[in-house]
């Protein structure tokens, strides 16, 4: 039974610095991602803020649930949890990140942008 006890704090020993270090990253990451993710929208920043929580909390309720599902005793379901979510980021990533455009594409733009100003009524509305 001591034996027991002892796993089970070296295990919890173990685990501290990682969920330590995972905080403190977190704390540095969070605020950096709520800015850029506010600065498009000055004009409506209380709302993308609120918003932007409850898709968080939301992401948190349905991976605890995930935790609860998987769990049989180890810490394997908190593992494949996150990285589930992290293969779910990694794919919205891709497919959201824009690549960066060319200097011809940027003048071919500029230059379509131009067009659309200088052709009566199209942005005017006359």
């Amino acid at each position: 039974m001591a034996q027991r006890r002892l796993d089970h704090a070296a295990n919890a020993v173990s685990i501290m610095p990682l969920l330590i270090l995972n905080t403190f990253s977190m704390g540095l990451v969070t605020p950096n991602a709520v800015h850029g993710a506010l600065e498009p929208m000055p004009r409506i920043a209380g709302v993308a803020s609120s918003a932007f929580g409850s898709i968080r909390m939301l992401g948190g309720a349905i991976s605890s649930e995930f935790v609860a599902i998987w769990y049989h005793g180890t810490p394997v379901a908190m593992g494949a949890t996150m990285a589930l979510f992290a293969a779910c980021a990694l794919v919205v990533g891709l497919l959201l990140i824009q690549r960066p455009r060319s200097q011809r594409e940027h003048r071919e733009s500029d230059a379509s942008r131009r067009d659309l100003r200088t052709q009566p009524g199209v942005l005017t509305g006359g």
